[in-house]
């Protein structure tokens, strides 16, 4: 038996036990993307209708996220579940609860569709990894150049007011940061006019929030490029949509089973999503393969490589490596 970690949250108290020297073999169905889940649940503030989320992955975030939106006032079935129904008909509240808030990262995505919504956000500062690796500055300026003012006289709080409604614009972001572009791309959906969003990020995640807010209503283009052009402002409905696999999880399986020398099928991944991963894992010969949504492990002997760069997309993914 290996050594057995225990971790301590809150008053529960949860071990994890890993018992090493066996290969890893089989098949995995890999969940949805959870880089999707959050900016396309912070959607669905942008809609009175009702939403319908298949392949939802069922992790911590998703569940923050779901009570962050309840809090706001929206109607939510199938939580802890793959498929999640949202209906915010009325959005109660411009606050979102500071102590969810300080959990997620991701809750800075709820301030487009609350401005839109409400005129108005007050947001703690978000937890997660966000106050020792990033900040708001991405967020803000697309925001600000949207029209939204920042009350200054409120501490490391975030109090963004937009009076007069969001408005269009043409924004070169600072960097290509994933969420800044989500929060760029949720803003302009309920902007009137058309925006355009230069230096985005280009990751599977962000396109898949472009093709949720076109199934809505709003016209995008340019998904998947460093210039996004969406024309909102338009009635927003409702929409069911499937998550896409996690090209993270897949590659993540096969990284745990290649160095056990097993033999693995992971289902659920577009295979152009896999590719930045394959090309990795084959300089360390490792015999895998990517048909249609398949990714195929066969027994091997991985090598270390000297270096590995991670990159924006469609460089290998950061996750990867962490």
């Amino acid at each position: 038996m290996g050594p057995e970690t225990t971790i301590r949250t809150g008053e529960k108290l949860t071990s994890l036990v890993v018992e090493g020297g066996h290969r890893l073999a089989g098949r995995v169905d890999v969940e949805g993307n959870k880089n999707s889940a959050l900016p396309l649940l912070a959607a669905c503030l942008l809609t009175e209708e009702p939403c319908v989320l298949n392949n939802v992955p069922r992790i911590q975030d998703v569940q923050v996220m779901a009570d962050l939106l309840a809090g706001l006032g929206a109607d939510l079935s199938g939580v802890g579940t793959s498929t999640l129904r949202v209906r915010c008909a009325q959005v109660v509240g411009e606050e979102p609860d500071r102590r969810l808030v300080g959990r997620l990262r991701g809750s800075v995505l709820l301030c487009g569709p609350l401005l839109a919504r409400r005129g108005r956000v007050h947001l703690a500062p978000p937890g997660g990894d966000f106050p020792a690796r990033r900040t708001l500055s991405v967020h803000l300026q697309a925001l600000e150049a949207m029209g939204v003012r920042r009350s200054e006289a409120t501490g490391a709080d975030y109090v963004l007011e937009a009076p007069d409604g969001l408005r269009a614009a043409s924004i070169y972001l600072e960097e290509a940061s994933v969420t800044g572009t989500e929060t760029a791309l949720l803003a302009a959906a309920a902007a009137f006019g058309e925006s355009e969003i230069r230096h985005a990020a280009c990751e599977p995640h962000v396109v898949e929030l472009c093709r949720f807010l076109t199934r809505m209503g709003a016209e995008v283009e340019g998904a998947g490029t460093p210039t996004i052009r969406i024309a909102g402002g338009r009635r927003l409905v409702g929409v069911r949509h499937r998550l896409e696999g996690d090209y993270i999880e897949a590659g993540s399986w096969v990284v745990a089973a290649a160095v056990t020398g097993g033999e693995l099928e992971v289902r659920g991944a577009r295979p152009e999503h896999l590719e930045p991963i394959t090309a990795v894992l084959k300089r360390m010969q490792v015999d895998c393969e990517v048909d249609d949504d398949r990714m195929l492990l066969r027994p091997s002997s991985p090598v270390g490589v000297r270096q590995i760069t991670t990159a924006p997309w469609p460089g290998f993914p950061s996750d990867m490596v962490s």
